[in-house]
């Protein structure tokens, strides 16, 4: 079974393994507009924080710290007087070294922060995101998307092939999510993206079936945080990494089986649209 937002990161150029059921693409004017729009959105993601290998090595040094600090409390704690342990191993060191070395990740953390808050009050990124969303109204209309469209997410799958087997192009998640607006045309189920509108008609649509299972996705799209959706209690690591438990995904008749899959929080808004296959949701522990 494919992802029907499924596509090869490795391609010329991109191509949904899903393309048999693409009915509309943006025109060409728009979808370069798109581009620099996205180009935009990375360079002022990227200034927003501090480099990646920095952030990680604060980890690593306030890790080193902790381990350092711990230790030399330890043994004070055996009974090694001071001067025993000052005179002896030399302990006070470990102590010192572990002192300052979460001093420092202190000090990357607070860094990052303030960069943070630094690029939100930044005039050009309201102006920015005032930008985009007129774009993504014009990509809208274009599309022809209803103002009832349904706003939710969908898990596209960027992958390589290693050993003859696709693996996520992701740094640690399986899966991209995206908000899309899912809407009907006639018999026909919409899903609409920024580039492009996916239409599968509901007799190709097999069922809805209950993964579960974690998934592991990049892209929270939500207005509020992750934590916050406790019904489906939504874990986010240190990468920036969210994971649910567990997820849908429907099931597509095409020239092969394909599925779209959506996380847990979104089924209640699309069981209307979804009708009468919303009903028999059947469990399964994974796709095959």
């Amino acid at each position: 079974m494919k992802n029907i937002f499924g596509y090869n990161v490795k391609a010329p150029k991109l191509h949904l393994d899903g393309e048999e059921f693409i009915i509309r693409r943006i025109e060409s004017g728009l979808s370069e507009k798109r581009m620099q729009a996205e180009q935009e959105a990375q360079n002022i993601e990227k200034g927003s924080h501090l480099p990646a290998w920095l952030r990680i090595s604060s980890m690593i040094i306030v890790l080193i710290g902790l381990i350092l600090l711990t230790g030399g409390l330890n043994a004070l704690s055996d009974g090694e007087t001071p001067l025993a342990v000052m005179e002896g191993n030399g302990l006070w060191w470990f102590i010192g070294f572990g002192i300052g070395g979460i001093l420092i990740g202190l000090v990357f953390w607070l860094t990052d922060i303030i960069k943070q808050r630094r690029a939100r009050a930044n005039p050009s990124v309201s102006d920015f995101a005032a930008r985009a969303e007129k774009l993504d109204a014009q990509c809208r209309e274009e599309f022809k998307v209803p103002s009832d469209a349904v706003e939710a997410d969908v898990f596209s799958f960027p992958y390589r092939f290693m050993f003859g087997r696709e693996t996520s192009a992701l740094p640690r998640a399986q899966y991209s999510n995206n908000a899309v607006h899912f809407f009907r045309e006639g018999e026909i189920l919409c899903i609409a993206d920024a580039t492009l509108v996916v239409g599968i008609p509901f007799e190709k649509i097999e069922g809805v079936y209950l993964v579960k299972k974690q998934a592991s996705f990049l892209g929270w799209t939500k207005n509020i945080p992750p934590r916050k959706m406790k019904p489906y209690k939504i874990r986010v690591n240190q990468y920036g990494v969210c994971i649910i438990k567990p997820y849908y995904a429907i099931k597509v008749r095409g020239s092969e089986p394909f599925f779209i899959l959506f996380p847990a929080y979104e089924f209640e808004a699309l069981s209307p649209l979804l009708g009468s296959k919303a009903l028999t949701v059947e469990e399964v522990k994974k796709l095959v």
